[in-house]
């Protein structure tokens, strides 16, 4: 389950790097201004900042639930070892004699 955790967070971390890189500003088409006042050539998009900000919110919580997922993640029934077993019952009553 802990491989599954590491890939989930080693996603999150990736969309957040893309989503980190984003640019959120527009080109402004070119204006004669006779006043002398210089335009700017790009200016900042308001939907371009909520879509980057969505976008590192859910890369985010993809990042929190793989590394919860490493944390409280189950092993499978196989590497979890019964001490009530009959063998290893059997074992140590053997081991006494």
């Amino acid at each position: 389950m802990s491989y599954l955790g590491g890939l989930i967070t080693a996603m999150g971390i990736f969309l957040l790097l893309i989503a980190l890189s984003k640019d959120t500003s527009v080109p402004v088409p070119k204006t004669s201004n006779t006043y002398g006042i210089e335009m700017p050539e790009r200016v900042v998009n308001l939907q371009l900042m909520n879509e980057k900000q969505n976008d590192i919110i859910i890369a985010s919580l993809v990042v929190i639930v793989g590394v919860v997922i490493i944390l409280f993640g189950f092993k499978k029934d196989d590497d979890k070892k019964n001490v009530y077993s009959k063998e290893n019952i059997d074992k140590i009553d053997n081991d006494d004699d």
